[in-house]
């Protein structure tokens, strides 16, 4: 452990009435120069004196102040402590963030923490600011993209009974929660002393997206146990986590309880559950909810009906669906790339595959960004329209490949697979065989459906030679991929 600069030593301000003409940076302020300790201007001086004289560092620009190298990182938690009780915040940031540049080792964070509490001691309750330093290195660790280090910091500043800022900590389990860092985000969680509606949240919505829906429940049971009133948020997750799993009853009793308590429900509320009666076919209970939403003046919005049209779509009645689609658009509504790609789907299983390629242009059109989903279902429709590839489906599949290539996008397993299937439907077989090769070329490993399509074709076509090449092929490809993987299928 570094040891602490004398106090005698810790400042040696040259300040002036006008805030303009200080010239002053942190290296001076805390010099350790004997010969500096000694003149007669700083003797004259009580260092009481001098740090009340930090408030004068208002008017000095931080790229100044902190335009010298300090000795030691003792010396730059000192200095961070005394900006911080100055009220210099960013430039106590600063001195910290200079901390994890060259030089900073991975885990040392605890090791930071003990110099800014030994700091915090040297300098006394007056002169210290140890709250605050605490939670800018939270901040500064998070900024740096050092999580890890974070958590280590956190539960470091906890043995030594510093309080955390729980806004910092949201911060940080947020951040946590995006990167799916499942063990860090419960065992900060565990670490906080007081978390609030916030924190919840963060983690009951972390766990829904996870698919822990028990410990999801045990959560929202905790949250009320600990004197946190769930609001509209922490219902509106578990809603959508149950309601993607199917179990409706569950979402149902969610909802009974969310009204119980007083909470109305928002457009995020019946957007979960309009999607979740959908996607399990229950269709009139989404409508009934749809309805509600209307008599309690909720507004609908894109989401609302895209989530019917999708489901119009899968259901087969594509002539609904192209209804409502008019009607947002009449309403004003921009429909966004997951309307139009449910319309493309649609439409191309209904064989009405001109009006697909319109939707298609009209996306272009209208500057909804064309993903690789919304071209797979737009080829996949072209190859496998009445059950084969005509000539004229295999110019426009291709026309829509060479838009995907011009866009950016990269070719999907699926998309390939429909490409193979197209031109073996039409006896194509070295135009597939092509395919397969730019396929594998491109990085994708082709599966098993791809090579059983090529080999039922060569088999069917006499060319057992070909056929029996590509099933060594498909054992030694696909043989590999399932040892990847851990020998799942």
């Amino acid at each position: 452990m570094l040891s602490l600069p004398p106090r005698r030593h810790l400042l040696r301000l040259c300040a002036r009435r006008n805030p303009t003409l200080l010239r002053l940076s942190f290296a001076a302020a805390l010099s350790t120069d004997p010969t500096a300790a000694s003149s007669p201007s700083a003797a004259a001086t009580p260092v009481s004196d001098r740090l009340r004289d930090l408030h004068s560092l208002h008017a000095v620009a931080p790229d100044h102040l902190l335009s010298h190298p300090l000795p030691s990182s003792a010396h730059v938690c000192l200095a961070a402590h005394l900006a911080a009780r100055a009220r210099l915040f960013q430039h106590s940031r600063r001195l910290l963030s200079g901390l994890l540049g060259v030089g900073y080792r991975p885990h040392l964070a605890a090791s930071l923490v003990d110099l800014l509490h030994h700091a915090a001691v040297a300098l006394g309750p007056r002169r210290s600011a140890l709250p605050s330093v605490f939670d800018t290195l939270l901040s500064v660790l998070a900024d740096h993209g050092l999580l890890d280090d974070a958590v280590r910091a956190l539960a470091r500043g906890r043995q030594l009974r510093v309080p955390p800022n729980t806004r910092t900590c949201n911060h940080i389990l947020l951040r946590l929660a995006r990167e799916r860092r499942g063990e860090l985000v419960k065992r900060l969680f565990d670490l906080l002393p007081a978390p609030n509606v916030f924190t919840f949240n963060i983690v009951i919505d972390f766990l829904c997206k996870e698919v822990e829906l028990t410990e999801a429940r045990a959560m929202f049971e905790r949250m009320k146990e600990f004197g946190c009133s769930p609001d509209v948020v922490t219902f509106n997750s578990l809603i959508d986590g149950y309601g993607k799993c199917g179990e409706l009853e569950e979402v149902e009793k969610l909802v009974g309880e969310m009204k119980r308590s007083g909470i109305a429900p928002d457009v995020v509320t019946y957007n979960a559950m309009v999607s979740c009666f959908c996607k399990f076919g229950r269709m009139e209970k989404a409508y009934s909810y749809f309805g509600e939403m209307k008599r309690q003046r909720v507004v609908a919005n894109v989401v609302t009906l895209s989530t019917f049209v999708d489901a119009f779509c899968k259901e087969g009645m594509v002539r609904e669906a192209m209804k409502l689609f008019a009607q947002m658009k009449v309403k004003g509504m921009m429909p966004n790339e997951f309307t139009y790609t449910s319309l493309v789907d649609g439409t191309c299983k209904a064989g009405r595959l001109d009006d697909a390629i319109v939707l298609l242009d009209e996306m272009v059109q209208q500057g909804v960004p064309l993903n690789v989903v919304t071209y797979t279902v737009m080829v996949d429709g072209l190859c496998k329209a009445d059950g084969y590839l005509k000539q004229g489906n295999l110019q426009d599949a291709f026309a829509v490949k060479t838009k995907m290539i011009d866009s950016g996008l990269q070719l999907d397993l699926y998309c390939y697979t429909c490409f193979i299937w197209g031109f073996c439907n039409m006896n194509m077989m070295q135009e597939a065989r092509e395919v397969l090769s730019e396929m594998i070329g491109n990085g994708i490993t082709p599966d098993k459906v791809v090579y059983n399509c090529l080999i039922s074709k060569y088999q069917k076509l006499g060319n057992m030679e070909e056929a029996e090449s590509l099933q060594n092929e498909m054992e030694s490809v696909c043989t590999k991929d399932d040892t990847a993987s851990g020998g799942e299928t």
